[in-house]
């Protein structure tokens, strides 16, 4: 009998579960609609990398952010980098990164996007999810879902060695999670969690690649004028 009563429980609980996570699409949806509506956000987070491969130090890089979304085809942007107590200033504008090296010269390199994670990075990487999670808050609502492979392809979100893992094992192996924290009032993703696991290749662990950002200020005013000296930048 008590097997009985404890499978019935069992049962309602999972039904009540897939009826909740059955909102999550539609949620997603909502928080998509809100974030391309955004013209300008202010982020701050990190991107870690950690491995059981004694050859692949553990690397870690905090960023703020600020971007002018108003022409979503060239969005301007400014960020700070921080990694082992040196800071890297990058900037968007006109369709490239511009960046300065320790010799005080400017570079530029084309790119139609920005050095951070976008809303509309954020919107992409929900195209093709898998195991969508929802779990309720008070505020608002926490989603998790499983990433495409396809459209981890489609987005630049790993950075140096992270990159050249990746790379090495392929895309392909990559196994991503994400999790997003909307606000109830608003449907904008506050803040979001990215997990990618990538493959042993070389047999000695598995290495990850976690990036965390918060995203806050929406539709506020940002600065993200090119200094002046950067009119100079050598296209690489």
């Amino acid at each position: 009998m008590l097997a009985l009563v404890v499978a019935a429980v069992s049962g309602c609980e999972d039904s009540a579960a897939s009826r909740l996570n059955s909102r999550a699409p539609g949620l997603l949806k909502q928080a998509g609609t809100a974030l391309s509506k955004v013209s300008s956000v202010k982020e701050t987070g990190a991107n870690v990398m950690s491995s059981q491969d004694s050859s692949i130090p553990y690397q870690k890089v905090t960023f703020t952010s600020e971007m002018d979304l108003s022409d979503p085809s060239k969005p301007s942007s400014h960020t700070v980098l921080s990694r082992s107590g040196n800071y890297l200033d990058v900037y968007s504008s006109g369709g490239f990164l511009f960046t300065q090296d320790q010799e005080g010269q400017w570079h530029k390199t084309a790119s139609p996007g920005t050095s951070s994670m976008t809303p509309g990075d954020l919107i992409r990487m929900t195209e093709g999810a898998s195991n969508l999670r929802l779990s309720p808050t008070a505020a608002g609502y926490r989603i998790s879902f499983d990433v495409d492979p396809r459209t981890l392809e489609k987005l630049d979100i790993l950075a140096g060695d992270e990159a050249s893992a990746a790379d090495a094992a392929g895309t392909a192996g990559l196994r991503t999670s994400a999790l997003y924290t909307i606000a109830r009032d608003t449907m904008l993703v506050e803040s979001a969690k990215i997990v990618m696991r990538m493959p042993d290749v070389t047999g000695e662990g598995e290495t990850t690649g976690t990036v965390t950002v918060k995203l806050y200020d929406f539709n506020q005013p940002v600065n993200t004028v090119l200094p002046e000296a950067a009119g100079s930048a050598r296209e690489q």
